[in-house]
Parts: C-alpha cells; structure tokens; sequence
C-alpha cells in the first residue's frame, strides 16, 4: 500500500489520497461520479479542460484530486506518462485554445480600458477566430 502521497512540482501541489476500506472506495466513486456528471453538463471550455484533467489523473492514477484551474497546465503535463499520444495532444490543444481566448479577452479588455470605450467582448466571435487559426 503507498498510503498518502503528495506530489508537488514549482509553486504547485496536488495530494494524492489512496484508500482502501469499502466507505472510502464508495466515496472515490461519487467523487468520480460527481466530475462526471460535472462535465457532461459544462459548456466553459476552461473549465471543462480543468474537470476533464481532474477526472483523467482519478481514472489513471486510481486517487481522488483536489487542484485548483491554476494547476491545470501541472496536471496535463502530470498526465503524459498516462495517455497515449493523441490523447495527449488533445489535451494539449484543448489547453492552448483556453489560453489564446483569455490572451484576446484581455487585450480587447486591455485595449478598450484604454482607448476610453466600454469593454464589449464578443467571445463567442473570438471562439469562432481562435478555432480558425
């Protein structure tokens, strides 16, 4: 038995918990259920990115995870030695397309604030921009 592991890299820390009596492997389960449920109904693609990594990392690694959208990048890169290839560039991609629209959010934000104009983002219009680039 591993018992509780963290595993922690930078500024980052995730724990890991392993259990084993038959309470607890209920509570893992609803744990999964709950993320499951969870993403079937989201529709932000952050935070569906944030949920499908949590999910993959309790599938994989058999513990439940606690991790905060700021250490999606840790636990995507965490998930390379568990996928195969194509879905690792999935996620890869799914990773980068949540990083270019919050870029062109913040600069049509960045740009209006300063031009002196009210700050109106047509997201799913840069939704549609990003997907074409």
């Amino acid at each position: 038995m591993l018992g509780n592991r963290v595993w922690a890299t930078f500024t980052f820390f995730m724990l890991l918990e392993l259990l084993s009596c038959s309470f607890d492997r209920q509570l893992v389960f609803n744990h999964r259920q709950s993320l499951a449920d969870e993403l079937r109904q989201e529709s932000d693609a952050a935070m569906t990115l944030h949920l499908a990594s949590v999910l993959l990392v309790h599938v994989h690694t058999q513990c439940m995870v606690h991790a905060p959208g700021r250490c999606v990048p840790q636990i995507v890169a965490f998930l390379q030695q568990y996928l195969p290839a194509d879905q690792y560039s999935i996620l890869l991609r799914s990773q980068g397309y949540c990083c270019n629209l919050f870029t062109h959010i913040l600069q049509v934000l960045f740009d209006s604030h300063y031009a002196g104009q009210p700050a109106l983002v047509d997201i799913p219009g840069m939704k549609r921009k990003i997907l074409m680039e």
